[in-house]
C-alpha cells in the first residue's frame, strides 16, 4: 500500500470521528493540543516543516461539519 493512501485513510477515520456527536464537544481542544505538539519538541524538525503541518492541521479543522 502506498504511503499517501495510508495517510489519507488515516485523515478520513480521524475527520469521520471528530464528525461524529459524541466527538463534537472535545474536539476543538484536540486540535489545540495537536497544534502545540506540532509546534513544540514533539513536531517537526524545521520552522518551515512546523508552519506547514498547522497550515494543513488548520485545514483540517475546516473540514469538520
Amino acid at each position: 500500500m502506498a504511503n499517501q493512501a495510508q495517510i489519507d485513510a488515516v485523515e478520513q477515520l480521524l475527520i469521520a470521528l471528530l464528525n461524529t456527536q459524541e466527538m463534537n464537544f472535545v474536539s476543538s481542544k484536540v486540535f489545540e493540543d495537536a497544534k502545540g505538539a506540532l509546534m513544540g519538541s514533539d513536531g517537526p524538525p524545521g520552522t518551515t516543516e512546523k508552519t506547514q503541518a498547522v497550515n494543513y492541521l488548520a485545514h483540517l479543522r475546516l473540514q469538520l461539519k
